[in-house]
């Protein structure tokens, strides 16, 4: 395109030449003499003809200098004809690019076309899946609604249900608040009445922290009083009370197995007895109907536990002077009777100082214990160790605070009661756990384990035969229990006597 305009410009070129070289030839010297000659009479006309050749002269002149202008860019005929070998490669690679491009085009349109064809057919499947979930928003929509109508009957029968209810409730509530305001009243007249019977009674209501304490000071102060009068060496010693569920006083049996026992811990053994069963009573005042003293009498009636605090009360406030003498004379029976036992094991301090120290003790005990005589609990003492079992405090060793834990107690071991337990008759609760002492039992079980069982038997029927045990029996540590192995004996004597009894009575019934 560019060498045919390039063409038609020299041509145009030439055209334009050839005029301008006409045009020269007609205005020669020769010609200007002739139209002189006529200039005057021919002004006007040469002036009008002169005007468009001036003007073309200017023209050509201004073409004439932009062809000058633009043939300074052509060089020669090799240049133009490398520019049209060039301008044909690009013409060759323009249309193998647009042939390409047509090409590409084509298959973009094909390509759109099976697009165009895909969409249309997802957009078709859009439509169907978009009125099928149309058509389930409307079952659901009119199934939500029939539910929620439903539900909001049954809420509103039930609403009514519950007004009703309320109705009813708030009535009851007012006859409810009615009867709290009449018990309230009652409960004030009551009131005032026991106050007026508790100050006629004298009944104080008994402050467990405060025994509690008391008890404890009871405890650590029999461990001491034992402590220093008795440094004997250790004794042997039967396994300990047991007691048959049906009885209430304790039968004493012996397993004829001895245990070496610190002299301290036999002598507060039998201390702590005796205070559960002569010292911490009831009553100490005989009863009229026999031999018995009231606070036996009492525990035997049929009262409740309360009505039995209230007479217990009753009495000590009527026989008080009466209740401390004869208490005074049961603490020296007492002390006489438990310095026979310990005589032997006391100490080289002599019999009088502790004597004095017991008697001090025991009276010490007796007005605590007398306190509680005033208040409105049955609280009564115990020295059997299997009643109750978990809730002592368990000790072994020296001191009498080495506590043993709980998980490794049972029953089975031989426990010693260094003082007595209290508890409330009636309600099964502690006003103070009292406490055990054992000593460990472990190397003696696994002698007994390491040996056969006929081995067994021969070393128990040598135990039973052999010196040993004689001379255990005659040392001063034993005498103590004599008395205790005498009862051992009659009892024994008297199960034997009564299951030969009861074997005959089977056999005569059998017969």
């Amino acid at each position: 395109m560019e060498l045919n305009s390039l063409v038609f410009l020299i041509g145009y070129l030439c055209v334009v030449l050839l005029i301008s070289v006409s045009l020269l030839l007609i205005m020669a010297p020769g010609s200007q003499n002739s139209r002189s000659k006529d200039k005057s009479d021919k002004a006007d006309k040469s002036d009008k003809a002169d005007k468009p050749v001036l003007n073309a002269i200017k023209d050509l002149k201004a073409s004439a200098a932009a062809v000058l202008q633009h043939l300074e860019h052509f060089d020669t005929v090799e240049n133009l004809q490398r520019q049209v070998k060039e301008l044909n490669q690009q013409l060759k690679e323009a249309n193998a690019k647009v042939e390409k491009a047509q090409e590409e085009q084509k298959q973009n349109d094909i390509t759109k076309e099976e697009l165009t064809k895909s969409f249309e057919q997802r957009i078709l499947k859009w439509k169907e899946r978009e009125h099928k979930l149309e058509a389930q928003l409307d079952e659901e929509r009119t199934r939500a609604e029939l539910s929620s109508q439903k539900k909001d009957r049954e809420c509103k029968e039930q609403l009514a249900k519950y007004e009703k209810k309320l109705r009813k409730l708030e009535e009851d509530l007012e006859c409810e608040r009615d009867k709290n305001t009449d018990l309230n009243s009652r409960f004030r007249r009551t009131e005032k009445t026991l106050n007026g019977l508790r100050g006629d009674f004298h009944i104080v209501h008994l402050e467990q922290d405060f025994f509690s304490k008391s008890f404890k000071n009871l405890e650590d102060k029999l461990f001491d009083l034992t402590e220093r009068f008795f440094k004997g060496p250790l004794q042997p010693f039967d396994q300990g009370q047991h007691h048959f569920p049906r009885t209430s006083q304790p039968m004493l049996f012996s397993y004829a197995e001895y245990h070496p026992v610190p002299c301290a811990r036999i002598a507060q053994s039998l201390i702590a007895d005796r205070l559960a069963r002569d010292v911490f009573k009831p009553m100490c005042i005989a009863s009229p109907k026999g031999l018995k003293s009231m606070g036996d009498e009492i525990q035997r009636s049929a009262n409740e536990p309360r009505q039995k605090a209230i007479l217990r009360s009753l009495l000590f406030k009527t026989f008080r002077e009466e209740e401390e003498e004869q208490q005074k004379d049961i603490i020296k029976s007492v002390t006489s009777e438990l310095l026979h036992e310990l005589e032997a094991m006391l100490s080289s301090e002599g019999n009088s100082v502790f004597e004095e120290e017991l008697i001090t003790y025991l009276e010490t005990a007796a007005d605590i214990w007398n306190q509680m005589k005033r208040g409105s609990d049955w609280v009564l003492a115990s020295s059997i160790w299997h009643n109750n079992f978990p809730a002592w405090n368990k000790t072994r060793g020296p001191s009498s605070s080495t506590a043993v834990g709980q998980q490794r107690l049972l029953p089975g071991p031989p426990w010693i009661v260094i003082f007595p337990q209290m508890y409330v008759d009636g309600n099964d609760s502690l006003f103070y756990p009292g406490s055990l002492w054992s000593f460990d039992p472990a190397p003696a079980e696994e002698k007994r384990n390491a040996q056969s069982p006929r081995a067994r038997r021969v070393s128990a029927s040598r135990s039973s035969k052999s010196p040993t045990v004689a001379e255990a029996s005659s040392d001063p540590g034993v005498t103590a229990y004599r008395s205790l192995a005498s009862r051992d004996k009659v009892s024994e004597m008297g199960r034997k006597v009564s299951s030969d009894s009861e074997g005959q009575r089977r056999c005569k019934s059998t017969c």
